[in-house]
């Protein structure tokens, strides 16, 4: 059963948030131009963040024993999964600032 491991927990976050290291997005999870706008992306981005900040309130400490194996990561618990979820989308938004102000 995964654990609680506060150092992995902040590791991954940070490796995440790090703009240091370029990674080449594995094929499965390339962008393919679903979404028809900017509003439609934003609408996904936002119920798929809601979903994750409910199951983490529903299952409170429990979210440490739920596991999985990340295709990059390795066995992550659930509370690392949703580290690394926020770690990702502040990595983008850091891409999209840098692009909208011209420094990337």
């Amino acid at each position: 059963m995964p654990v609680r491991d506060a150092e992995k927990e902040l590791r991954l976050f940070s490796i995440m948030r790090s703009r240091l290291e370029k990674v080449e997005t594995p094929e499965l999870f390339v962008p393919r131009g679903r979404f028809a706008d900017i509003e439609s992306a934003l609408a996904a981005f936002e119920a798929a963040r809601a979903a994750m900040v409910e199951v983490v309130r529903a299952k409170g400490d429990a979210i440490y024993a739920i596991g999985m194996t990340h295709p990059y990561f390795g066995e992550v618990n659930g509370a690392e999964l949703a580290h690394l979820a926020d770690g990702h989308a502040r990595r983008h938004a850091e891409q999209i600032r840098e692009i909208v102000e011209g420094t990337a």
